[in-house]
């Protein structure tokens, strides 16, 4: 079998990168290696080309030379010729910019709802519990959103846990409806389907008075860089009980009470100055995996302006059911709004591993695994574990840590799951018996259309 002639050797020469990959000599044309594959010094009877590597290296030469005939440069150096040469013809063949909407995390206030402010009004006193706690009731659940305190059993100004305090945290723990490791207010998370009203980052400018040829001058004065007042818009689809508007209502009222002195803060949070019926609102931007995140940004000191209570009681005799009551939208005052500030991503880690304790330790949390081939997170292991922060290859990574001993009720099974255990026998019989049937129903099927 005749050797490649030396102008086809250095035309196909293979440098090896990091990566092992063989890659083509792009300085030279698809017309060099055809004027060559013309002559009589080399043929072979069926092919080309002797091997793979060779057969890759001029599929690599087609698409570069049917690139550069379209204007658009070779194929595989399209963002470096975007960034650094310039476009004559307006061509540019650099991807468009793909992002995934992402995450949205909204923190949870601080209001002190130990049992004897909430029966200084008749509305709040239904939160209350009486002697006995009902620890799967929404009531409570509502109560321990509302109260991190009271939901992670800290104290207040180095005082000692009162009786109540450690009843109402034990029973927090162990609660259906909670996840006291979670920082975060799940039902807003969870019911959100959309926000509007983000600002975009604004100059101020002023402009010099005019001249005698009536030209003047502007220039940039300064920016108020995101710290003002901003109404953000909230859209939630509620689940059946209005947990979501209940939430917002009593958000509301309980600001109102607190502003008119009925109901009092924690002593700390007063003494802090801190506004505790506030939350922060996370936004993270991620790429198609949504796992790389390309934006971040935080909203700090957010807050409901109003409840539409009001909208339910409104007649209209065409209605069978409450529109109003599925989905609805909430104004949420913000005092603060920053953009790609790295200190973001350190309060979203630090405010994770707050409420995980240090005996579970968060950094041992195994992350949930990925799907080989789109690389975004198997479905199956949705509603399990919390969100963090890592320094991935190419990126920053939201990634979700999960722990099987606090999220057993959801652990998957079966490939990718992350344990070996077999389905249980009665599951087994069931799958046999349902196959069996199923069998037995098509070969019926089959007969009867025979005969």
């Amino acid at each position: 079998m005749s050797e490649l002639p030396p102008h086809i050797k250095y035309y196909t020469q293979q440098t090896k990168d990091s990566d092992t990959e063989s890659k083509l000599a792009s300085q030279y044309s698809l017309s060099d290696l055809d004027d060559t594959l013309n002559t009589d010094k080399y043929s072979r009877p069926g092919t080309f080309f002797s091997d793979a590597g060779n057969w890759k290296n001029f599929g690599n030469a087609i698409l570069n030379e049917s690139f550069r005939s379209a204007g658009v440069g070779p194929h595989k150096n399209i963002m470096q010729n975007f960034l650094s040469r310039l476009d004559r013809h307006g061509n540019t063949y650099a991807p468009t910019n793909t992002m995934n909407y992402g995450y949205t995390f909204i923190t949870r206030p601080r209001f002190n709802l130990t049992t004897g402010n909430l029966l200084q009004h008749p509305v709040t006193a239904l939160l209350a519990n009486g002697e006995q706690i009902d620890k799967n009731s929404v009531s409570f659940m509502i109560r321990m959103l509302m109260d991190t305190r009271l939901c992670s059993g800290q104290r207040v100004l180095g005082a000692e846990l009162t009786n109540e305090d450690v009843a109402i945290y034990k029973a927090a723990q162990t609660s259906g409806l909670l996840d006291t490791s979670n920082p975060f207010f799940t039902p807003l998370c969870n019911g959100l389907r959309g926000i509007s009203g983000w600002p975009d980052f604004n100059l101020e400018t002023a402009t010099m008075g005019e001249d005698f040829h009536s030209g003047d001058f502007t220039f940039v004065k300064g920016s108020d860089m995101l710290i003002r007042t901003t109404e953000l818009s909230l859209e939630f689809a509620d689940v059946q009980g209005s947990i979501i508007l209940s939430c917002m209502f009593y958000w509301c009222l309980l600001m109102a009470l607190q502003a008119k002195g009925v109901i009092h803060a924690y002593p700390d949070d007063v003494y802090e100055q801190r506004l505790n019926y506030t939350v922060s609102i996370y936004r993270f931007i991620t790429d198609a995996t949504r796992r790389n995140i390309l934006w971040w940004s935080k909203a700090t000191g957010c807050f409901p302006k109003s409840a539409p209570i009001g909208q339910l009681f409104n007649i209209n005799q065409g209605e069978v059911t409450i529109s109003s009551a599925k989905q609805f939208s909430i104004p949420f005052t913000a005092n603060v709004i920053e953009y790609n500030n790295p200190s973001i991503l350190f309060d979203f880690r630090q405010l994770i591993r707050n409420y995980v304790s240090d005996f579970d330790n968060i950094n041992k949390w195994p992350i949930v695994p990925n799907n080989p081939i789109t690389g975004t997170a198997l479905a199956n292991w949705n509603y399990i574990g919390l969100p963090d922060i890592i320094d991935g290859e190419t990126s920053l990574e939201l990634v979700w840590r999960t722990n099987k001993a606090k999220y057993s009720d959801n652990w998957p099974t079966g490939e990718y799951a992350g344990d070996t255990s077999s389905v249980d026998k009665s599951s087994a019989e069931l799958y046999k018996e349902r196959d069996k049937q199923i069998n037995k129903f098509a070969d019926d099927l089959t007969k009867n259309n025979k005969e």
